[in-house]
């Protein structure tokens, strides 16, 4: 899978736990370690981000194209075997098709304990989700699809979000 530029050639690697970049200038490769083995890739459409199923471990594999760094491993679903993996043009959704399972996945994060609102900041870059019984806001990193923090002691229950303008 080429980056929307063209620089860079993402290979999945269903041998060893790694997802390999080739830049195609140089056709120097980098390694980029991901603790599975991965099978199939999509790629932004910005071209910021790569997604790789790893179908052994149940995850899909986040990718950072400008640190060639692995950012997140998400969970897809014990027994599923991940293996298909597609974005939107738009680069809101990823699906990843579930082999065992016989389902299609679409990537969702995880949070605290019974999440009651979200609130996507203005810009749509961040969204923020109240959980009610652990007394926590999980911040979501709406372009790498990662939660980015999580902040605690919010209050008991927290059940809504407003932005001041």
């Amino acid at each position: 899978m080429v980056t929307p530029d063209g620089r860079f050639a993402y290979i999945a690697n269903a041998s060893f736990p790694e997802v390999d970049a080739s830049d195609t200038t140089t056709y120097q490769l980098t390694t980029i370690p991901t603790g599975g083995r991965s099978r199939r890739i999509c790629i932004s459409p910005a071209g910021d981000r790569v997604y790789a199923t790893n179908y052994h471990d149940d995850a899909v594999f986040a990718i950072d194209t400008a640190t060639q760094q692995l950012i997140a491993t998400i969970p897809i679903g014990q027994g599923a075997r991940p293996m298909g993996i597609a974005m939107t043009p738009d680069g809101e959704e990823v699906y990843v098709t579930n082999q065992h399972s016989g389902t299609v996945s679409v990537i969702t994060l995880p949070t605290g304990h019974q999440p009651w609102t979200i609130l996507a900041t203005p810009d749509d870059m961040t969204l923020y989700v109240c959980n009610g019984t652990d007394t926590t806001l999980t911040v979501i990193d709406i372009p790498s699809l990662t939660v980015s923090a999580t902040i605690a002691n919010v209050g008991s229950h927290p059940f809504d979000l407003a932005f001041g303008l």
